[in-house]
């Protein structure tokens, strides 16, 4: 799966990059038979991107708004006296190996999400 992400600061001292995470939400449903956007939408009961709409892609909103991606954020620790590109490098790896963390406690959070019963 590829991560789709926007870079919105690196620190005075060219160490530590941050910025957001796009990251598609699972298909299928929930333990509760409650599709995994749909609890998504629920859990975070607002959908609004924290990336500034200037960076923000094109129709990326509309995706957060349907539950079919999720954003999360991030902090990736470089070298500072690396390359622009070295460092470009560095975040997209860490991201790849993130991700699949991230939706398992995504999932694991939501599982339940929407059950009912009676005892």
């Amino acid at each position: 799966m590829a991560v789709e992400y926007v870079i919105l600061t690196n620190s005075d001292k060219g160490h530590r990059i941050s910025g957001f995470a796009h990251s598609v939400v699972p298909s299928g449903d929930n333990a509760a038979g409650t599709p995994w956007s749909q609890a998504l939408i629920e859990y975070l009961e607002s959908t609004v991107s924290q990336v500034p709409s200037s960076v923000l892609p094109a129709g990326r909103q509309t995706e957060l708004d349907s539950g079919s991606k999720y954003e999360w954020s991030f902090i990736v620790d470089v070298n500072a006296h690396e390359t622009p590109a070295t460092k470009q490098g560095e975040v997209e790896a860490e991201l790849v190996e993130l991700e699949p963390d991230i939706l398992t406690k995504l999932q694991n959070r939501l599982q339940f999400w929407g059950k009912t019963g009676s005892v």
